[in-house]
């Protein structure tokens, strides 16, 4: 269960006497603490007063914190995540909920009727309800619900609000609730903020199969919602793209900015210009819905609808290797200095505690080159480092068990090798399809029957055939030689390790590489 925490109402550095002393020092002491979501809400702040206040968090934490005013500041402190009132919820249309959510943005709102719940957009990824309880901070402000109270249907996450503290927080979870926002419990007493939020993280009831040790993929039918006990909170989820994020925009005004038309607009990048076009760290074809429904295949063996924005998933994608003298780490770092931007730690026969040191040290490599990393196997691990994505073979953990750990927001790929193979992804809900191999190779054991060129154009073919667009990506053996002919049985790119590795000019490998999948 999820334990938001909504910061203090006052106003923020620069405003008048009786706002909270060093806020950005207590905000940074809740993250350090495993504080996973802040939602900023200052409705009495100007502008320039919450710029500063973000100014102070340590930016580290900036992806961490949820907008609720001034969303025109998003951009320029890497945040992803925006929340909406009930009003500005009305004010804004469908179609740039849908552009928001498309260009990485994790969307939340509040509702004060449970029969609201229906009528939410499938934008939004949680939405607050309340008050449960009486406030606490607003008083006279009365609770809706009573003890006997429990949700039986969520088409969104729901997080409880209103009067919840040490007494009560079980109940929210009694009630079905998928976690709570706190607010008066922390700021009543300011100086014991810290204090009471680790005593309310203390009291959340972890999920049945959360916190076993020793966990990896495929230990029957686990449903971990939160990390193993080896996995700790706290880690760095920074997640800005720089190229493409500052370019190609239209402006539409946001509903948390003050001027329409003015300096306080969202800038949302233009889906028409193809040089916008950019992975991101929040928007996932394959389990959710970013189109209108009369738009968007259905498919249901799963409860998954297949979304079919190829533009999402990379074309060229490098796996890590070690060998050749090079470990996994220093491969990533050659792949990254060649212009490599979708990278994916792939570690064979080392036990999770091997793996998880070597995942943090990638994502970080990963994040100083803006690029997007993928684990493969580890679902916990992928979860734990706030990976961009997760990869499962086909002896691996099935992708609805690893959605369970990983939610639906985290890209989520899969190895076939055969059509039936493609067809079981597709209906699993992956965003992509990994298709090997192409020839031998080394880099892989275990290795499944050759395709060859031949065999991806009769599984390409019938793919068209059948109506599928899953982004496919071919993998196995394959070196530069090879793309131009590839590209033409319509896969949407490749997978290398090897043949980038031992290129004379890996830089000039990758730029040709990139100029002949695009």
């Amino acid at each position: 269960m999820k334990l938001i925490v909504i910061s203090h109402p006052g106003g923020s550095p620069g405003a008048p006497p009786g706002s909270l002393r060093d806020e950005a020092g207590l905000i940074n002491k809740l993250f350090e603490n495993g504080l996973q979501i802040l939602h900023l809400r200052k409705p009495d702040s100007t502008r320039e007063q919450v710029k500063k206040l973000l100014s102070e968090i340590d930016q580290k934490y900036h992806s961490r914190i949820s907008l609720h005013q001034y969303h025109c500041l998003a951009e320029e402190f890497g945040i992803f995540r925006l929340h909406f009132t009930e009003k500005e919820r009305a004010a804004t249309s469908w179609d740039d909920f849908q552009m928001m959510r498309k260009r990485g943005f994790t969307l939340s709102t509040s509702i004060h009727d449970i029969e609201q719940l229906d009528t939410l957009s499938s934008c939004f990824s949680y939405a607050f309800f309340g008050p449960v309880f009486d406030s606490i901070s607003k008083k006279g402000y009365h609770g809706v619900v009573n003890n006997n109270f429990k949700l039986t249907k969520k088409p969104v996450n729901l997080i409880a609000l209103g009067g919840i503290g040490t007494s009560n927080l079980e109940n929210i979870q009694a009630m079905n609730f998928d976690g709570a926002a706190i607010l008066g419990a922390l700021w009543e007493q300011p100086e014991d903020a810290v204090i009471n939020f680790r005593r309310l993280s203390q009291l959340l009831v972890p999920e049945s199969s959360a916190g076993r040790s020793g966990l990896k993929p495929g230990d029957g039918d686990m449903v971990a919602l939160s990390p193993s006990p080896r996995l700790k909170p706290g880690i760095d989820e920074r997640r800005a793209d720089a190229d493409g994020y500052r370019s190609g925009y239209h402006d539409i005004c946001g509903p948390g900015c003050t001027s329409p038309g003015g300096d306080d607009r969202v800038h949302i990048p233009n889906p028409q210009d193809q040089q916008s076009q950019r992975p991101n760290p929040r928007f996932r074809p394959g389990a959710h819905n970013m189109r209108a429904p009369s738009q968007e295949p259905q498919n249901t063996a799963y409860g998954f609808s297949q979304s079919k924005d190829l533009d999402t998933i990379a074309k060229l994608h490098f796996i890590s290797s070690q060998k050749s003298g090079l470990s996994h780490l220093q491969s990533i770092q050659k792949a990254l200095d060649a212009g490599c931007k979708w990278i994916q730690l792939r570690v064979k026969n080392q036990s999770e505690e091997d793996v998880l040191p070597l995942a943090l040290k990638a994502k970080k490599l990963c994040d100083g080159y803006n690029a997007k990393l993928i684990i493969n196997d580890f679902p916990l691990i992928a979860k734990e480092v706030r990976a961009y994505g997760l990869h499962l073979g086909l002896s691996d953990m099935k992708i609805p068990q690893a959605r369970k750990i990983v939610g639906n927001e985290m890209i989520v790929g899969g190895t076939a090798n055969t059509f039936e193979d493609i067809i079981l992804r597709i209906n699993e809900g992956a965003d992509y399809v990994g298709l090997g191999p192409y020839r031998f190779t080394t880099t892989k054991q275990n290795l499944s029957p050759i395709l060859g060129l031949e065999g991806y154009q009769k599984l390409m073919d019938r793919l068209a055939k059948a109506g599928h667009h899953t982004p496919i990506i071919a993998i196995g053996g394959i070196v530069p030689d090879d793309i131009a002919t590839l590209k033409n049985t319509g896969v949407h790119g490749v997978a290398m390790s090897s043949a980038l590795l031992q290129s004379a000019d890996i830089k000039e490998t990758v730029s040709k590489i990139k100029s002949t999948l695009c």
